[in-house]
């Protein structure tokens, strides 16, 4: 192989290797590891023995993923309040019209990254494999939230991986009722539809 060659590949794969692709896979990967390792046996919620929710599992996941890049002094508390969205007992009494305005407090994961350097945020549209979501949809005329990381997308169509109460893929066979929730492949669903507030962010890898 020739000098110029081998400078083009070595110029190519450290692009790879800082490529925000790259990056959101790692994200993924970790995400997958912790949910096969360490919370394979939980079930959803938000306390309790072996209890994780939704935001819970995105944070750790957050915070194993700082930890393999050297900066764990990066999850700080501010980011842990927006990622939980912590809200004033003022704002959470007005939290659906939040919701509905698209007010930057509600987009969770997606502010707490980008607020801390951590990430940006991208458009559901361009959404990959990696991503970390908060979304929103509407059951009963009022918004519920939640949040995960995209685990693949066919024909438009996004796989979350996460923490689940009533959507894991693994408990489809059970009645809702019986399902307990907890960590793997859940809801499906068009990341552009209009009916629901998505909000995405991909990793930064440091450079």
């Amino acid at each position: 192989m020739n000098m110029r060659r081998s400078c083009l590949w070595i110029v190519a794969a450290v692009a790879l290797a800082v490529s925000p692709f790259a990056a959101a896979s790692g994200v993924l990967e970790t995400a997958r590891e912790l949910g096969t390792t360490t919370y394979r046996a939980s079930t959803w919620g938000s306390s309790g023995e072996d209890a994780i929710d939704c935001v819970q599992f995105v944070l750790e996941v957050v915070k194993q993923v700082a930890a393999d890049e050297d900066r764990p002094d990066a999850v700080t508390p501010a980011l842990k309040r927006a990622l939980y969205i912590q809200l004033s007992e003022e704002d959470h009494a007005n939290l659906q019209q939040m919701v509905d305005d698209g007010d930057p407090q509600i987009t969770g994961v997606q502010k707490a990254l980008v607020d801390a350097g951590l990430g940006h945020p991208v458009a559901a549209e361009d959404a990959q494999p990696g991503d970390l979501v908060q979304y929103w949809y509407r059951s009963g005329g009022r918004w519920y939230g939640h949040s995960a990381i995209v685990e693949q997308i066919v024909d438009r169509e996004a796989t979350l991986y996460g923490s689940h109460k009533t959507t894991l893929q693994s408990e489809r066979h059970l009645e809702r009722s019986e399902r307990q929730g907890g960590v793997g492949s859940g809801p499906v669903f068009d990341l552009t539809d209009p009916k629901r507030k998505v909000y995405v962010v991909r990793w930064i890898a440091p450079q």
